[in-house]
Formats: C-alpha cells, structure tokens, sequence
C-alpha cells in the first residue's frame, strides 16, 4: 500500500467517524475481473457520503427545508400582551403540552441550535404562522400576528449563537436568553415594523382595555421627554414609563388620548 492510499483511507475513516461508519476503500481492493465497476460505483457512493459528513462536520447542521429569513434580538416583558404570546413548541419543560420530547443540549449546544431553529420553522409553518421567536435557549413562540407585535417591547442584544457567544448581525442561528425572542420570519412573511393603528374605543373603556391600549408603543418611551400634566397614575409595563398615549403613537391615530387616573380616555 501506498503512502498516497494509506492517507487517502485514514483521512476518509476520520471524516466518517461521527456517522460511526468505517470505509475500506474498494479501490484497494483487488481491481481485476467483472466487479470493477460496481466497485467503483461503490467507492463514488463513499465518496458523496464522505462529502455529506463533512458538510455536517463543517457547519455543524443539515441544511433545514423550510426555507426563514433572520429578523432580529428583541426584549419580551413577560406582561401581557406579550410581543409573540403563544408557545408551541419547547424542549425545556417536559409537563407542558407542547414539550417537544427533546431535551435541551447543552453539550452539543452548536448542533442543537440550529436543529432547533429549523423545528420551531416547521411548527411555526404546519400552525400557518409567518413569525417565530426563540426564547430560553430552548422555547419556541409564535402567533397568527406576530409580525405586527414581536418589536413591540424593543431590541435587545441578549441573544447567543454557536458556543453561546452573543449573537452577531451575520449569525444565521441565535437564540433568546431569557426573556428575551431572537425572531424569524418564514420567507414571505411581512416583518417590517409598522407604526400601530390604535382608534378610540367605541365603548366606555376599562382598567383591563385602557392598560392594554396604552401599552402599544411602550419601547417608544424612554426616547420621549413627557410634561409633568401629561403624567398618570397608571404605569406602562417599562420600566420608568409613564402610562401616556400621548405623543407616543401619534402616528397611529391617538395624539390626544391619555388613560386618566380614573381609567377614562381624556
């Protein structure tokens, strides 16, 4: 044998190492009679599967077949109504309905995250979702709107990808630390933010609905410098915000609306 074949079978065993497949090449075998071909056909065959294990080698995944374009790290409050409110998918608590039956690894934390990217995009695709965020390290969110609402709580940058280091603007696969989305959208989706449309209630509003109409733009907040008559009681879910539509959805349509300490709209 060979100094040129002893490397070509010791490198091509390597590579087939983590499929736990072990390769004698056919080509060292005995090259005479009828079988030639098929054992060249063999050695080819090899060849493609040696290919396919460094591809996973390499990147560290397959490639996913639903096809989802990265959007961004942004911040979930935890408080209602959340930016992407429901799970449907998680592989940290096996007692919930959703549990996926995989567990989060840890150890081989730069193969699991995009294998679970690629489950929370099919999840997100077979409930007819367009938007997904992944959360916790291990939790997958979406909703039937979420491409209106998942910026609604602003970005943030606690968001990882392979070795856990923070997620970069090229990084394909990232996750949410907690409380925290890293967001997809299923190619085609609409994922450019839009201001919200928020119109006057027409019937006399709540504590419940007053609170909740005045939390639409709250990560709008802390750029705005309100006047003390501007001012309420009632608190936006952020911290140091005050509870004022005023000015802060302008664009959509509530200019002159303040939740009072009463809970009318003024």
């Amino acid at each position: 044998m060979s100094s040129t074949d002893h490397e070509e079978r010791r490198q091509i065993t390597y590579s087939l190492k983590e499929a736990k497949l072990q390769y004698l090449s056919p080509i060292l075998l005995s090259q005479a009679g009828p079988t030639i071909n098929l054992q060249y056909y063999f050695h080819f065959s090899w060849i493609w599967i040696v290919i396919l294990s460094v591809h996973k080698e390499v990147f560290g995944y397959e490639e996913c077949s639903i096809k989802f374009t990265r959007v961004g790290c942004y911040r979930d409050s935890l408080i209602n109504p959340r930016p992407i409110p429901e799970l449907i998918m998680t592989d940290r608590d096996p007692t919930s309905d959703v549990y996926s039956g995989k567990k989060v690894e840890w150890k081989n934390w730069n193969e699991y995250l995009p294998d679970l990217v690629c489950r929370c995009a099919k999840k997100t695709r077979d409930k007819g979702y367009n938007v997904f965020g992944l959360q916790f390290y291990g939790e997958c969110w979406s909703d039937f709107d979420s491409e209106d609402t998942y910026f609604r709580d602003g970005p943030s940058k606690e968001c990882v990808t392979h070795d856990h280091h923070l997620c970069g603007s090229q990084e394909r696969f990232c996750v949410g630390k907690k409380e925290t989305n890293f967001v997809y959208a299923l190619n085609g989706a609409i994922t450019t933010p839009r201001p919200p449309i928020i119109t006057r209630p027409s019937t006399k509003p709540t504590l419940k609905r007053c609170l909740k109409v005045c939390s639409r733009c709250p990560f709008m907040c802390p750029q705005l410098q309100q006047p003390a008559e501007y001012q309420s009681p009632v608190r936006y879910p952020y911290a140091g915000c005050p509870a004022i539509c005023s000015n802060i959805c302008v664009s959509g349509g509530m200019a002159d609306v303040t939740c009072q300490e009463d809970y009318t709209f003024h």
